[in-house]
């Protein structure tokens, strides 16, 4: 670690559209991010031959990107999908020493889809998945991986809740992340091999009603009772 780091300040500039409805809809996000006191990961071997990890603000880090999401709803299924892509520049700010010079670049790339299902007898079947592209760094990048799931929920018959349970990557159970770095005098592979499945359970009621009523008009009949009354002579 570093207790000396300082926070990171960023520019930002986006522009946004949006168009949604009862049947669904979509938007998008074009956006320009630019720090240039990145909090960076530092990694040397010293003289020793001993590998070290650290932190710092050391980094000049621009990315350029854009972001999209859209979803359906249907009285059988509603989708939803969002994903994003960018561009990423991430250069070291420092001019001495093992970090000197260090520039990369790289795509970043994500992309996640939900679909609910509507069974019979008020059984919903649901599906996900979500794609997370390589994570990019000044000495290098960790590789993709991929995520999903499949569950099933019963609905109450009042329609104000449901039972459900669902499997975490049951066709994937064991990813491996890889990481690739390099540095002055080395290079780093590190392979962290994640049991990713898992099994869930969900129980969801909404109990009473909400209602917003309208205000009331209020009639207020008006009266000046702050003068002076007149004197009887």
């Amino acid at each position: 670690g570093n207790p000396k780091l300082t926070a990171e300040v960023s520019n930002n500039m986006e522009l946004s559209w949006g168009n949604y409805g009862k049947k669904g809809g979509g938007g998008a996000n074009i956006y320009y991010r630019a720090i240039d006191n990145a909090i960076e990961t530092i990694r040397t071997v010293g003289s020793d031959r001993v590998y070290r990890t650290t932190y710092g603000n050391v980094g000049i880090n621009h990315t350029l990107g854009m972001d999209v999401n859209a979803n359906l709803k249907t009285d059988k299924f509603t989708l939803n999908f969002n994903g994003g892509l960018g561009l990423v520049d991430i250069r070291s700010a420092v001019d001495t020493g093992s970090i000197a010079g260090l520039h990369n670049t790289g795509i970043t790339y994500n992309a996640g889809l939900r679909r609910t299902f509507n069974m019979k007898n008020r059984w919903q079947m649901e599906l996900m998945g979500r794609f997370n592209a390589p994570t990019i760094s000044m000495q290098g990048y960790s590789m993709s991986w991929f995520f999903h799931m499949v569950g099933f929920k019963k609905r109450f018959k009042n329609d104000k809740g449901g039972l459900g349970f669902g499997l975490d990557n049951p066709f994937s159970p064991k990813i491996d992340i890889v990481t690739k770095m390099t540095g002055k005098d080395f290079t780093f592979t590190s392979v962290q091999r994640l049991n990713m499945w898992g099994f869930r359970v969900n129980f969801d009621y909404k109990f009473g009603n909400m209602a917003v009523d309208k205000p009331k008009t209020v009639k207020r009949k008006l009266q000046n009772d702050d003068l002076k009354k007149a004197e009887l002579s």
